[in-house]
């Protein structure tokens, strides 16, 4: 019962810790966005 139990967390632990890591990656991925969004607009302006 105990071992199915750890198991079952290990599992639930693990998808979260690769749903943060794509959090991670999106976010990263935001900024990155976010930063070429702003290089564009300078090169609009100048």
């Amino acid at each position: 019962m105990l071992a199915e139990y750890a198991v079952e967390v290990e599992i639930v632990t693990k998808g979260e810790s690769e749903l943060v890591e794509r959090r991670r990656h999106v976010e990263e991925g935001d900024e990155r966005a976010m930063q070429m969004r702003e290089v564009s607009m300078v090169s609009a302006v100048s």
